[in-house]
């Protein structure tokens, strides 16, 4: 059984950020330094199906199509540290889900990252969470948002498309103690879901 924690910032359908995160102002932000160690354990394959199932899911097609085109996300190792970081504790205050990272543009900024950083939390019980299942469950939204509106219940859908979110950084990891275990956790940078803004 798969299921989703309702996605990252603001909008009629996201989950609420807090202070200055929601005003809108901090699409902005540079990529963490890509040198050093990592502490993320991906594999390249991994990184490789995050990165190919993200630009797959951008390249469309999308209602309505975007133009110009949306920009391929790249990987960013320290948004994927950062994820991991969290994401290996657990944290889960229903006990079935892990829950949001709310400090996850702190966290990034602390590793050597900056701005605001927008974050999907996919999750399911048995087999193994991967990338792909994750990416295509987020899309699946794509027929809960209106465009037109800018409303719906589409959070994560309309993260994977926001056109400014050009950096990506994911973890997967396996939490015992939440029921629904398999747990992928993907960050983007600058982060999406401002209110008030289409995402692209």
């Amino acid at each position: 059984m798969r299921v989703v924690l309702i996605a990252l910032l603001t909008m009629a359908f996201g989950c609420s950020g807090s202070g200055a995160e929601n005003d809108g102002s901090l699409q902005g932000g540079s990529g963490g330094s890509g040198g050093g160690t990592h502490t993320n354990p991906l594999s390249q394959n991994l990184v490789d199906e995050f990165v190919t199932a993200h630009n797959q899911a951008r390249g469309g097609p999308l209602d309505p199509p975007p133009s110009p085109a949306l920009p391929p996300v790249g990987w960013d190792a320290v948004l994927a540290d950062s994820a991991y970081n969290y994401l290996s504790k657990c944290t889960s205050s229903s006990g079935s889900l892990v829950d949001h990272n709310p400090n996850r543009s702190s966290d990034y900024v602390a590793l050597g990252g900056s701005g605001y950083v927008g974050e999907n939390i996919y999750a399911m019980q048995g087999a193994a969470a991967t990338p792909t299942d994750a990416v295509d469950l987020w899309m699946s939204e794509a027929s809960s948002y209106d465009y037109a509106s800018n409303s719906g219940n589409a959070g994560h859908y309309t993260q994977v498309v926001w056109r400014d979110s050009v950096r990506i950084g994911c973890a997967i990891v396996s939490c015992p103690s939440v029921k629904f275990s398999n747990s992928i956790l993907c960050d983007y940078s600058p982060g999406g879901n401002i209110n008030g803004q289409r995402p692209y």
